[in-house]
C-alpha cells in the first residue's frame, strides 16, 4: 500500500492551484498574493541585477580604514562585500503592519533575498533607486560629479619604472607600471612579465594575438613616455576591465595613463534614494494540510453532504486497497480517529487522516471534524466509520469533479495490473455525443481484484474538448499511479464523440500520460452512437431514443449498463433515424429493440422504418407526455413488482438547461451498481413519480443525489417517501 499515492484515494480533494503572475515592476502599490512571495523576490533581484554596482577589487582595496585611490572606504566597504553577492543601484525597505521599519533600506541582493523571505502577511517592501553613475564603464554609488576625478597627471617614464618584478633598476629607477602585484588579494592576471633593458620596458600580457602560435601581445614604453597604471587595464571602448580577471585580458586595448586621483565616497545617511516600487504581501492562505470541519458540513440533518460521501468514499476505498495488501485500516492511506473531548472547552473532536505511504508516521493532510454537542458528533462518527450512508449527495465543485466523486464511490480509485483496464471520456460540455457512454463503460469494465461477481464498470468521465481538466487529470494519474510505461500503454482511454467534440490536442495529453488512445465517434451523435454500438458485444439488444431526447436516453441509461443487461443506446437524427442505424439493427440481427420516449422524439414512421430493419421482431415503445412521465414509465417497465429496487439515484432533470442533464451521465454507471432507476427531478418530485418509486423499491437503503444544483427539498422528499434514513445518534 506503500506505493499508492495519496492521489489516488483523494482524487481531487487536493487539487492543484493555478498561481497568477506577480504584476510588472513600476506599478506602485500593488498586492501580491502570499503564494507568489517566491516569484516577488525573483523580480525584485532580476531587478537589481540590472543595474548592479561594480565588484572589481581595484575598488575594494583599502576598505577597512582609508579606502584607496579611487573611492573612499564606505564605498571600498561596499564593494569588497559583493565577493559573493552584489550589490546595485536598487534596494529594499521592509515595513511591518505596525509601520514600523523592519528592515532598513539595504541594497545588497544577500540581504534583500533574506528580508523577502522573512516577508509576512500585511508587511510592506518599497524598492528604491540610489544615485549612480558610470567611472570608465563601472558603475559606483555617487553623483556623476562626485565620480573618481583627475588629481594630476604624474610624470613622463623616464625616472621611475615600476616593473612586476619590483626590482630596483641601475639607474635607480623603480616599478610603476603596475602599482601593485596585487590587488585586494588577488593576482594580476593581465601582465606576466616586464623587462627593462637600455631604457625600454617591454610589457607581455596573456592577451591572444595569434590563436594558432599562441603569440601572446606585449608593449613597450621609451623614455619619454607617459606613464601607465596598471591597475587601470582598458578595452576598445574605453571601458574598464578587471586586471584579476584572465578572461578580460582578450578584451585588452590599453592601460590608462598614471594619474593622481581625487577619491570619490558616499555617505550611506546622506545618499539621495527615490522610491519605484511598494508592494504589500496579502494575506496567508489557510494551510493545506489542515482542515477544520463543522458537522454541518458533512451533514445537514438528513443527508450527507458531497463532502461527507466524499471522505467515506476515501475511507472504503483505502481500506480496500490496504486489505488487498494484507495490511490493517489502520495502515490504510485514509484513517478515521475516534472522538476526543476537551473538557475544559467542551468541545469535542474527531479526525480523518490522509497519508502517502502507510508506513508514515505524519499525515499529508488532516481533516478535523469539531463540535459542542459531543452526542451528534459520536452519531456523526459512527456513521462515517461504517464506511455506509444512507442519504447522501454525491457531486464536486464543477461537472468534472462531479464525474470523479461518481467513480470514487462505485470504487474505481486503481486499475488492476492483470485486468484489461478502459477508461471512457465524454465531452462535459456536449451531452448529445456522451449519451451512449454508459453502456459502452459497463461493457469496458474488469472484475476488480480478479475476482468474479465483483466486476465494475470502466470510469466514466468528463472532460474539455481539448485538454483534461484538473480533477479529471489527476484522477486519472492516480489509477495508474504504480504503472509502468508498458502497463500504462495497456490502459485504453476509448473517447466517445467525434473530433469536433474531443480532439486532437486532448488525444495527443493521453498519449504523453502514456495512454493508449481508442475513439468511437462520428461526424454527428448518430455515427457516435452507432460508433459505440459496433464496439459493444450486446448485438441483439438496442435502446433507440430520438435526436433531442437526451433526457430520455439519461432515465433509460443505468439499465443500458446493468452489468448482467448491458445493452447499446443508438440516437435518432433529427427528421428520421439514419440510414447507418438501420444497416446496423439489420446487419447483427436485432430483435430486442425499445425506443425510448414519444412520437414527440422519434415518429410513428420513424418506428415502422425500426421494424423493418428487424430480424422479425417489433419494438417496444416506452414513453409519456413529457420527460417526466417517460421517466417514470421507465422506472414501471425495469424495476417492476419491487424485484430490483433498493435503491434511488435522483439528478438534475435539464428543463431549465438541458446540460444539467450531464450529471445524470456521470451516474448511471453508479445506479446501475446498485440497482437503482435514476430519477429526474430539480425543483420537485411528482406525485406520479412518488407512487411509482413506491411501487418500485422493496426495503429501499440509499436515496443518493448526483450533482449540486437540485431543490433540497427533492432528496429529502424521495428519502421521507421511503422512510431511508441516516441515524447520527
Amino acid at each position: 500500500m506503500n506505493k499508492k499515492r495519496l492521489s489516488v484515494v483523494m482524487a481531487g480533494a487536493m487539487l492543484a492551484t493555478s498561481v497568477a503572475p506577480v504584476l510588472a515592476a513600476e506599478t506602485t502599490g500593488t498586492e501580491i498574493a502570499f503564494e507568489n512571495k517566491a516569484t516577488l523576490k525573483a523580480d525584485i533581484l532580476a531587478k537589481m541585477a540590472t543595474k548592479k554596482i561594480s565588484n572589481y577589487p581595484i575598488f575594494a582595496q583599502g576598505h577597512a580604514t582609508t579606502g584607496n585611490d579611487f573611492v573612499g572606504k564606505n564605498i571600498a566597504a561596499e564593494i569588497n562585500g559583493n565577493a559573493n553577492t552584489f550589490s546595485s543601484a536598487y534596494g529594499v525597505k521592509v515595513t511591518g503592519k505596525d509601520g514600523k521599519v523592519k528592515v532598513k533600506t539595504t541594497y545588497r541582493a544577500s540581504e534583500v533575498e533574506t528580508a523577502i523571505d522573512a516577508l509576512k502577511a500585511g508587511e510592506k517592501v518599497e524598492v528604491f533607486e540610489r544615485e549612480t553613475a558610470e567611472f570608465k564603464g563601472q558603475l559606483l554609488p555617487v553623483k556623476e560629479d562626485k565620480l573618481p576625478s583627475v588629481n594630476s597627471l604624474t610624470s613622463k617614464y623616464a625616472d621611475a619604472v615600476d616593473l612586476k618584478d619590483a626590482q630596483t633598476f641601475a639607474d635607480g629607477s623603480k616599478k610603476d607600471i603596475l602599482a601593485t602585484d596585487k590587488l585586494n588579494g588577488k593576482d594580476n592576471k593581465l601582465v606576466t612579465d616586464a623587462t627593462y633593458l637600455n631604457k625600454v620596458v617591454t610589457v607581455k600580457t596573456n592577451k591572444v594575438e595569434d590563436v594558432e602560435t599562441d603569440k601572446k601581445h606585449e608593449f613597450t614604453l621609451k623614455d619619454g613616455s607617459v606613464k601607465i597604471d596598471g591597475r587601470l587595464p582598458l578595452d576598445e571602448k574605453g571601458n574598464l576591465l578587471d586586471v584579476t580577471n584572465l578572461e578580460d585580458a582578450n578584451k585588452f586595448k590599453e592601460f590608462a595613463p598614471l594619474t593622481s586621483w581625487i577619491a570619490a565616497d558616499e555617505d550611506p545617511e546622506k545618499r539621495v534614494e527615490t522610491l519605484v516600487d511598494t508592494y504589500t504581501l496579502g494575506e496567508e492562505p489557510a494551510d493545506e494540510t489542515k482542515e477544520t470541519l463543522k458537522i454541518a458540513d458533512l451533514f445537514d440533518g438528513i443527508a450527507l453532504t458531497a463532502r461527507g460521501t466524499e471522505i467515506v468514499a476515501d475511507l472504503n476505498n483505502a481500506r480496500k486497497a490496504a486489505k488487498a495488501e494484507g495490511l490493517t485500516d489502520a495502515e490504510a492511506l485514509v484513517r478515521i480517529d475516534t472522538v476526543k473531548e476537551n473538557t475544559t472547552s467542551g468541545v469535542s473532536t474527531f479526525t480523518i487522516s490522509y497519508f502517502k505511504k502507510s508506513t508514515d508516521k505524519k499525515a499529508e493532510k488532516v481533516i478535523t471534524v469539531v463540535s459542542t454537542d459531543k452526542e451528534e458528533l459520536n452519531g456523526l462518527y459512527k456513521l462515517i466509520n461504517t464506511g455506509k450512508f444512507n442519504v447522501g449527495v454525491v457531486a464536486g465543485q464543477n461537472r468534472y469533479e462531479t464525474s470523479v466523486n461518481v467513480a470514487k464511490q462505485i470504487g474505481l480509485t486503481e486499475l488492476n495490473k492483470t485486468s484489461a483496464n478502459n477508461i471512457v471520456l465524454v465531452n462535459g460540455e456536449s451531452l448529445v455525443d456522451g449519451l451512449a457512454a454508459a453502456p459502452l463503460a459497463a461493457e469496458l469494465g474488469s472484475y476488480q481484484n480478479g475476482v468474479v461477481g465483483t466486476k465494475l464498470a470502466a470510469p466514466l468521465l468528463l472532460t474539455e474538448a481539448g485538454k483534461l481538466p484538473s480533477a479529471t487529470k489527476e484522477y486519472l494519474t492516480g489509477l495508474v499511479a504504480n504503472f509502468t510505461s508498458i502497463e500504462k500503454k495497456a490502459v485504453k482511454v476509448h473517447l466517445v464523440g467525434g473530433t469536433t467534440v474531443l480532439n486532437s490536442d486532448l488525444a495527443k495529453e493521453l498519449k504523453e500520460m502514456g495512454f493508449t488512445v481508442v475513439r468511437h465517434g462520428g461526424d454527428n451523435r448518430e455515427e457516435t452512437s452507432v460508433a459505440v454500438a459496433e464496439a459493444m458485444s450486446a448485438k441483439t439488444k438496442a435502446f433507440v431514443v430520438g435526436a433531442n431526447g437526451e433526457a430520455d436516453a439519461m432515465s433509460i441509461s443505468a439499465v443500458a449498463a446493468r452489468t448482467n443487461a448491458i445493452t447499446p443506446i443508438i440516437v435518432a437524427k433529427a427528421g428520421g433515424i439514419s440510414t447507418d442505424a438501420l444497416n446496423y439493427l439489420t446487419e447483427v440481427g436485432a430483435n430486442d429493440v425499445t425506443i425510448v420516449g414519444g412520437e414527440k422524439a422519434l415518429s410513428a414512421e420513424e418506428e415502422k422504418e425500426i421494424n423493418g430493419a428487424l430480424n422479425g421482431a417489433v419494438a417496444m415503445r416506452i414513453a409519456g407526455a413529457n420527460r417526466f412521465e417517460t421517466n417514470n414509465a421507465i422506472i414501471k417497465e425495469f424495476y417492476k413488482n419491487a424485484t430490483i429496487g433498493k435503491a434511488v439515484v435522483s439528478v438534475k432533470d435539464g428543463v431549465a438547461n438541458k446540460n444539467e442533464l450531464v450529471d445524470a451521465l456521470s451516474a448511471a454507471n453508479f445506479a446501475a451498481s446498485i440497482d437503482a432507476p435514476i430519477l429526474l427531478a430539480s425543483t420537485n418530485v411528482t406525485d406520479a413519480q412518488k407512487s411509482t418509486l413506491l411501487k418500485a423499491t422493496s426495503n429501499p437503503t440509499k436515496v443518493v443525489q448526483v450533482g449540486m444544483g437540485a431543490e433540497r427539498t427533492v432528496l429529502e422528499t424521495i428519502a421521507n417517501l421511503l422512510g431511508v434514513t441516516n441515524k447520527v445518534k
